[in-house]
């Protein structure tokens, strides 16, 4: 139906921060360093839908503790200037939040005073440090 969907899918295992993943299309999924760094994961594969799908790479990274994941739809980008400049502006939410709820509180919140008609879709997890 000349229609795909991209997507990243995680499994992180807690104890000790072992994120695998895999990202067909997606390209839009943060780690926010405890010290601030910023590294966007690897998108490597085609999106679900156009017919090329072939296996999907898993990656591996690590998680440290106070270590933040973000994933978000391209609805994000459009609360800033609509490019891939705006993956700064979503780390520095991130940074300068105390909580991953809180970061994705204050996305959804500037989502309800857009003017923007795309979707706005944030999930975030922070690595707590300690037992």
């Amino acid at each position: 139906t000349e229609s795909f969907v991209t997507l990243f899918h995680a499994h992180l295992r807690p104890d000790d921060g072992r994120l695998r993943y895999v990202d067909a299309g997606h390209g839009l999924t943060l780690i926010v360093r405890v010290d601030g760094k910023c590294e966007r994961l690897a998108q490597t594969d085609l999106p679900l839908g156009t017919g090329l799908e072939l296996d999907w790479r898993r990656h591996t990274v690590w998680l440290n503790e106070g270590d933040t994941l973000i994933s978000f739809s391209d609805g994000v980008l459009d609360l800033f200037d609509g490019t891939l400049a705006s993956l700064e502006d979503v780390a520095d939410i991130v940074r300068h939040t105390k909580t991953a709820a809180h970061a994705v509180s204050v996305l959804t919140m500037m989502a309800e005073h857009a003017e923007s008609s795309d979707d706005v879709v944030v999930v975030a997890v922070r690595r707590k440090s300690g037992p």
